[in-house]
């Protein structure tokens, strides 16, 4: 197994078990209504409809990247959760929260690190892939020799 698929396959699955982690823990720790007033209290609309969203996006993104079926999708949709969630919870706190005021935005701003890798690196398509041209790697043509001659 080469390098690059041996990282993608790492990233994959060590990431796909942290958003199926968190995802059952709104299931059934947390439980969907409190995820819901949680939303409400950021301001979300329809929030236990979003609760629902994000709920199964962790869940059904975690294990699409753990067994590595429609990958690219996961990656994008579980990348919008993280852009969210740093966007209406962690840029308020900061990169590292201060004593007693929550959880920083370190593990959100790596688990999109490692999201945008594991988009990079697969070879899955997706049909975002056309219209994000520019982060997908540039195959090379082949070239018609017989032109040439």
């Amino acid at each position: 197994m080469e390098r690059e698929k041996l990282a993608e396959a790492i990233l994959r699955v060590v990431i796909g078990i942290i958003f199926l982690a968190h995802g059952y823990l709104k299931l059934n720790v947390m439980g969907i209504e409190n995820v819901a007033g949680f939303l409400a209290n950021l301001g979300f609309p329809f929030s236990l409809f979003f609760a629902w969203v994000l709920t199964l996006t962790e869940i059904l993104g975690g294990i699409a990247l753990i067994i590595n079926v429609f990958t690219k999708q996961a990656v994008v949709l579980l990348s919008i959760i993280m852009i969210i969630a740093i966007w209406k919870v962690k840029l308020s706190i900061g990169l590292i929260a201060p004593p007693g005021k929550g959880v920083g935005a370190e593990l959100d701003l790596a688990l999109l690190a490692g999201l945008l890798a594991i988009y990079l690196l697969s070879d899955k398509p997706c049909i975002l892939d056309r219209y994000l041209t520019f982060l997908s790697p540039k195959k090379p043509q082949p070239q018609n020799t017989k032109a040439l001659k």
